[in-house]
C-alpha cells in the first residue's frame, strides 16, 4: 500500500471539518458589471465611478494558511463596449517609500498584479503587473506541460493600455483600462482570476485567493459577470468565514503551550517558564538543589546583551526567541562546577539545554564537558543560535544527583589543523567556561510524558512561537500499521526494515510486506563511499539501546527530524541531516521509528569479492547480531570532469576559522570538491593572506577543485550605490584594482604553485539590471582583454547568457531550460539552491550530480552556501546550506541528506562514464561479441539520455525519479560494465 498522506492542521482535527475551513476551500468569486459610462484611469480610484463598484478584499499572505495579510487591499473589476476594468486601493502605513522608484526596475518595487484565464483553459492566462512609478508589465502567459510550474511569456501591447497610479501618504492606488480585443479569450462569466500585491518595504507578498502561488488555476476565484446579488453573499460568507477562522486559530494556539506533565525537578535560568525552580540557586537541604561551588557563576541573557549593546537592539530582538532560550547561567573559568539535586534512588532521565544568542563576531562561543556522577558525558561546543539538547540515563543509589560542568583548559589554544589560517582566532571567539540554559531529571517511568512536555517548553526553539505556528498546517507521512510482527521481532522488543535506498523514512513509517531484514548488503567498487541504511521500528518501550558496527570500517548515524516549511501554509518534520548515534537520545519509545545509517567506504586497494561484518544492537540487555555483507565490483570507474561543492565565504556565524580543517576533511569524504572562496583586495594584504591559507589548507586535505574566486567589490561605495543608481559606473580606481586582481590571480596559479583559480564578480548582475549588469560585463570584458589565460565565471540563466557571451570561460547558470545550450563554453557549472535544498526529497542531490551531468553539458554544481551556522528550526533559519553544525559531542560538521546523496549522485556518473569509455573502446575493436554488447550498452545510455530532461527546472515542480529508479540503473549499467569486462577478458 503506498504511503498515507495524512494532513493535520495543528494537531486539531476539530478544526478540518470546520464550517468556516470549507467556506474558505469553496472558490472566490468576484462580480464584474457591465457600466454604461467609461471610467477614468488616472490613478484616483476613490472617485465617484469606481467607488460605485463592489470592491473585494480580505488579502491573505501568499502561500499561507489563510494568515491575513498586513495591509489592506481592496480590487474592483468592471467592462463596458471597449474596455476592462481594473481597480486596486492599497494602504501602506510608509507611504514615503513609494516616491521617486522610477530608476528601479518593476519587480524591485511595490507591484499590483491581475492575472486573468478563460473559464476551463489552464495552460495560458492574461498577467498584468503594475509597479508605484507606473511601470508595466502586459503578457500571455503560457505553461510549459513538460516543465510544471515553469511558463513562457509573449508580450502583449501596450500603446491602447490606459494605466494610472496615484500615491497617497497612506498608500497607492491603481486603474486600468484594458482593450477588450486584448482579453476577449479570457474574459467571460467563469473566467479564473487572481490579485497579487508584493510591498518592497517591508517585504510581503499577498494575494487574493489562496492557492500555490499565483497561477493556481484550480483554486483561484471566479469572475461572475451575472448573479450580482448571488455573489456578493457568496463574498459576504467568505469574509465571515475568515474572521471565524481567525478565532478558531487563535482556540487552537493556545494549546500549544497547554501543559501535559508536571515536573517536579526541574531547573532553568530564566523565571517565567512554568514548573521550572530556579537554576541559579546555592544548594541547601531546605532547597534540596543547587550549586555547591557557586562562586564565579553568573546570570546573562539576550535581553542583558541587548542593554549594552545599544547599538545593534533592533537586530537582536527580532531574535529573542523565550525566556528559556534567551536566559541562561555561565562561569568564565576552568574550574569544576557542580549542581545538585537530592532524588530518591531509582533510575533517571536528564535532560540538558544549552544555547545563547549573541554578537557572532564577538568572543561569546564555549567549550566544556558535562559529567554526571563524576562520570563523564559528553562534550559540548556551543555559539550563537546553536541550541544544544542531550538526553542521557542516570541512576540514583545515595540519594543525590552530582551534574559538573567543566570548561576546556585548551579552548584559548590555536587549532593546529587549521593553522596558518585559524592562527589567533580562538581568543577571538571562545570565552572560558561552561554555559547552560536548563537542567530537568524525570523519573524513568516518566520520561516519555515528561518529554512531551520538555517539547512544549521548547516549542520556540525547534518551531517558532505558537501565535506563528498556528498560522501553518503540519504534514505527516503515516504508513498503516502492519497485523502483526513475528515472534522473533516481539521478543526482540523492535523490528528493523528496509525500503529501496533513496526512500525517506519518517518517525511514522512502519514496515511493509516483504521489507523486514536480517541482513544488510551492498555492492560497490574499490574506493566508493557505502551508506546502508534502515528504519528500527520500537515494538515496546526500549531504554539505553546500543548500536555499532564490528569488523567493517563503518559509522552509525541518526537521521535528525527538523521542522520544514513546505509552501502553502503547510510545514512537515524532515529528516534534514544525520548525526552521530552517540549523541543522540538512546532510549526509544514504542511505535516511534529510528531511521539508522552505517556510512563508510570501500578501501581503495579492496579486492573483489566480499567484506564481511556484523550489525551489533543491544536492547533489553541482550546483543544482537546482524549480518552486514559489502560485495566489491570487479572493476574500477572513471572519475569525470565534474564536481560538487559549494559557496564558501569566512563569516556567517562560524566559529571563525578554527574549524576549517574539519570542514575541508567533510568536503573531501562527501567528495566535494568544487568551492567558491571570497576575496576583499580592498582590505589589502589581509585578504590575500586568507585566501592562499585557504586554497592551501583544503588542498592539503585533499580537495581538487576547481576553486573559484569571488572578488567582492565596496560595497558603500560601489556595490550598493551601484544597484540603487547612485552611480553609473564602476570608478576608474576601483576598476583598476578589480583588473590588478584578475592579474594577481593569475600570477598565483603561474609563479607560485596554486591551482586554476577563475575570477568571478558582481553576483548575480542580471538579476540587478542596468547599471549593475553592464558594468558587470565590462569589468568581464576587461579581464578577458588584459588576461586572456585567467578564466571568468558568473551567474547567468537563458535570458542573460546572450549579453555577456564569451567574456565568460564557464558562466554559473541556474534559471536555464538546457545545459547542452552551453556546449560551446569550456565549462559549464550550475548553483540550483532552491532546486536541490528546498525539495523534501532527498533525490534531488543524486539526480543533479548523476543523471544529469550525465546526458548534458554540465561539469561543476555548487547549491549555495556551503555552509552557515544557523539552528535547527525550518521556521526561523534558513535551509540554503548544504552541511549543518553540531555542538554535542564537540564542534562538527554533518552533510544534509541531499548533500550525501550528491556524493551518491556523482558515483551513478562515474558507473555511466566508465560503461561510455568501454563502448567506445569495444566499438574500435574486431571483436564481433564485443562490438554487440557495446550496441546494446549504447542503446541502453541512448534511453536513458532520452527520458532524461535537459535541465533540473523540469524535476524542481514534478519531482524527481523515484528510489526505484536510480537503483535499478545503477544495477543495469553495472551489469553492462561486468559483461564488457568479461569480453575484455575473454579476448
Amino acid at each position: 500500500m503506498l504511503k498515507k498522506l495524512l494532513l493535520i492542521f495543528l494537531g486539531a482535527l476539530s478544526l478540518q471539518g470546520s464550517d468556516s475551513l470549507e467556506q474558505l476551500r469553496v472558490n472566490r468569486e468576484i462580480y464584474c458589471p457591465e457600466i454604461k459610462q467609461p471610467l477614468p484611469a488616472d490613478g484616483k480610484a476613490d472617485s465617484a465611478g469606481w467607488q460605485l463598484l463592489p470592491w473585494s478584499g480580505n488579502f491573505i499572505v501568499l502561500d499561507s494558511l489563510w494568515v491575513e495579510a498586513p495591509v489592506k487591499t481592496e480590487v474592483a473589476l468592471a467592462y463596458d463596449s471597449k474596455y476592462l476594468y481594473l481597480g486596486m486601493k492599497m494602504s501602506e502605513p510608509q507611504g514615503g517609500n513609494l516616491a521617486g522608484r522610477g530608476k528601479f526596475s518593476i519587480w524591485q518595487n511595490d507591484v499590483a498584479e491581475f492575472l486573468l484565464w478563460k473559464k476551463d483553459v489552464k495552460k495560458e492566462w492574461l498577467h498584468l503587473a503594475v509597479d508605484c512609478a507606473g511601470k508595466v508589465y502586459f503578457t500571455r502567459e503560457i505553461d510549459i506541460p513538460e516543465m510544471p510550474g515553469n511558463y513562457r511569456s509573449e508580450e502583449l501591447p501596450k500603446e491602447n493600455l490606459r494605466i494610472g497610479v496615484q500615491l497617497k501618504a497612506d498608500g497607492w492606488n491603481l486603474t486600468a483600462a484594458i482593450p477588450l480585443e486584448l482579453v476577449q479569450n479570457f474574459l467571460g462569466d467563469g473566467s479564473r482570476v487572481n490579485f497579487g500585491r508584493q510591498r518592497r518595504t517591508p517585504y510581503s507578498f499577498s494575494a487574493w485567493c489562496k492557492g500555490n502561488g499565483l497561477r493556481d488555476y484550480d483554486r483561484n476565484g471566479i469572475v461572475r459577470l451575472n448573479s450580482q446579488e448571488k455573489t456578493i453573499l457568496h463574498e459576504k460568507q467568505y469574509a465571515s468565514a475568515l474572521q471565524r477562522f481567525q478565532e478558531e486559530r487563535q482556540t487552537v494556539i493556545g494549546k500549544f503551550k497547554a501543559p501535559v506533565y508536571t515536573h517536579k525537578y526541574a531547573f532553568s535560568a530564566d523565571a517565567a517558564t512554568p514548573n521550572y525552580r530556579p537554576l541559579f540557586q546555592s544548594y541547601t537541604a531546605e532547597n534540596g538543589a543547587g550549586w555547591l561551588d557557586a562562586a564565579g557563576i553568573k546570570k546573562g541573557s539576550l535581553q542583558e546583551f541587548i542593554r549594552e549593546n545599544s547599538a545593534h537592539a533592533k537586530r537582536f530582538e527580532s531574535k529573542a526567541i523565550s525566556p528559556l532560550a534567551d536566559t541562561y547561567l555561565y562561569a568564565e573559568t576552568f574550574e569544576d562546577h557542580t549542581f545538585r539535586v537530592d532524588l530518591p534512588n531509582g533510575r533517571y532521565k536528564i535532560h540538558i539545554l544549552s544555547g545563547l544568542i549573541s554578537r557572532e563576531t564577538a568572543p561569546h562561543r564555549r567549550r566544556f564537558t558535562v559529567f554526571a556522577q563524576g562520570k563523564e558525558i559528553k562534550r559540548f561546543d556551543v555559539g550563537h543560535e546553536l541550541y544544544l539538547k542531550y538526553d542521557f540515563p542516570v541512576t540514583i543509589t545515595d540519594g543525590k544527583f552530582l551534574l559538573t560542568f567543566r570548561g576546556d583548559p585548551e579552548v584559548l589554544n590555536d587549532n593546529p589543523g587549521s593553522l596558518p589560517l585559524s592562527a589567533g582566532e580562538a581568543v577571538k571567539f571562545y570565552r572560558p567556561g561552561w554555559l547552560i540554559n536548563s537542567i530537568v531529571a524525570t523519573p524513568a517511568a516518566d520520561r516519555k510524558t515528561a518529554a512531551k512536555q520538555i517539547a512544549v517548553d521548547e516549542l520556540e526553539i525547534t518551531h517558532c512561537r505558537p501565535e506563528i505556528l498556528g498560522n501553518y498546517q503540519r504534514v505527516e507521512y503515516k504508513d498503516p500499521e502492519p497485523k502483526s510482527f513475528p515472534e522473533f521481532w516481539k521478543k526482540r522488543g523492535y523490528a528493523l526494515f528496509s525500503r529501496p535506498f533513496g526512500s525517506q523514512l519518517y518517525p511514522e513509517s512502519r514496515p511493509k510486506p516483504g521489507e523486514l531484514l536480517e541482513k544488510l548488503t551492498v555492492k560497490a567498487v574499490a574506493g566508493e563511499p557505502v551508506f546502508l541504511n534502515f528504519g528500527m521500528l520500537p515494538l515496546e518501550d526500549l531504554e539505553d539501546v546500543q548500536i555499532s558496527v564490528k569488523g567493517l570500517p563503518l559509522d552509525v548515524e541518526e537521521s535528525r527530524y527538523i521542522s520544514k516549511l513546505l509552501g502553502g501554509g503547510k510545514y512537515t518534520m524532515a529528516p534534514l541531516f544525520n548525526d552521530k548515534y552517540d549523541n543522540t537520545d538512546h532510549d526509544f519509545n514504542a511505535g516511534e521509528n529510528r531511521w539508522i545509517w552505517l556510512t563508510g567506504r570501500i578501501p581503495q586497494d579492496a579486492k573483489p569479492g566480499k567484506l564481511r561484518g556484523s550489525l551489533m544492537i543491544t536492547a533489553k540487555n541482550v546483543k544482537q547480531s546482524y549480518p552486514i555483507e559489502l560485495e566489491v565490483l570487479p572493476f574500477r570507474v572513471k572519475e569525470p570532469d565534474f564536481a560538487f561543492g559549494g559557496y564558501n565565504p569566512l563569516g556567517y556565524n562560524r566559529p571563525g576559522r578554527i574549524y576549517e580543517d574539519q570542514l575541508a576533511a567533510l568536503c573531501l569524504k562527501y567528495e566535494m570538491h568544487m568551492h567558491v572562496f571570497y576575496l576583499d583586495p580592498f582590505r589589502g594584504e589581509k585578504s590575500w593572506t586568507e585566501l592562499k591559507n585557504r586554497i592551501r589548507l583544503y588542498q592539503k586535505n585533499g580537495l581538487k577543485g576547481p576553486f573559484l574566486i569571488y572578488v567582492y567589490l565596496p560595497i558603500e561605495k560601489v556595490d550598493i550605490p551601484l544597484r540603487n543608481h547612485k552611480i553609473s559606473r564602476i570608478p576608474d580606481d576601483v576598476m583598476k584594482t578589480m583588473l590588478n586582481t584578475a592579474g594577481r590571480l593569475l600570477k598565483m596559479h603561474r609563479e607560485e604553485g596554486f591551482p586554476e583559480l577563475v575570477f568571478v564578480a558582481m553576483d548575480e548582475a542580471h538579476c540587478k539590471g542596468d547599471p549593475y549588469w553592464s558594468e558587470q560585463i565590462r569589468l568581464n570584458r576587461e579581464v578577458k582583454k588584459l588576461y586572456p589565460e585567467l578564466k571568468t565565471s558568473a551567474a547567468e540563466s537563458d535570458r542573460s547568457i546572450a549579453r555577456i557571451g564569451k567574456a565568460l570561460d564557464a558562466p554559473i547558470v541556474f534559471e536555464v531550460d538546457d545545459f547542452n545550450v552551453y556546449r560551446s563554453y569550456p565549462k559549464v557549472y550550475s548553483y540550483t539552491n532552491q532546486y536541490l535544498l528546498e525539495p523534501n526529497d532527498m533525490n534531488s542531490g543524486r539526480m543533479q550530480c548523476g543523471w544529469i551531468p550525465a546526458t548534458v553539458k554540465l561539469n561543476g554544481l555548487a547549491p549555495w552556501v556551503l555552509y552557515i551556522g544557523i539552528g535547527e528550526s525550518g521556521f526561523r533559519d534558513g535551509i540554503w546550506t548544504m552541511i549543518q553544525q553540531r555542538g554535542v559531542g564537540g564542534y562538527h560538521y554533518m552533510p544534509k541528506l541531499c548533500t550525501l546523496m550528491g556524493t551518491v549522485g556523482q558515483w551513478d556518473l562515474r558507473y555511466a562514464e566508465t560503461l561510455k569509455d568501454m563502448i567506445s573502446a569495444a566499438e574500435k575493436s574486431s571483436d564481433s561479441a564485443r562490438k554487440a554488447a557495446a550496441e546494446e550498452a549504447k542503446q541502453l545510455l541512448g534511453t536513458i539520455r532520452e527520458s532524461t530532461k535537459p535541465s533540473i527546472k523540469y524535476y524542481y515542480h514534478s519531482g524527481y525519479w523515484q528510489p526505484e529508479v536510480f537503483n535499478r540503473l545503477r544495477e543495469i549499467v553495472t551489469e553492462q560494465i561486468i559483461k564488457l569486462k568479461k569480453l575484455e577478458k575473454h579476448k
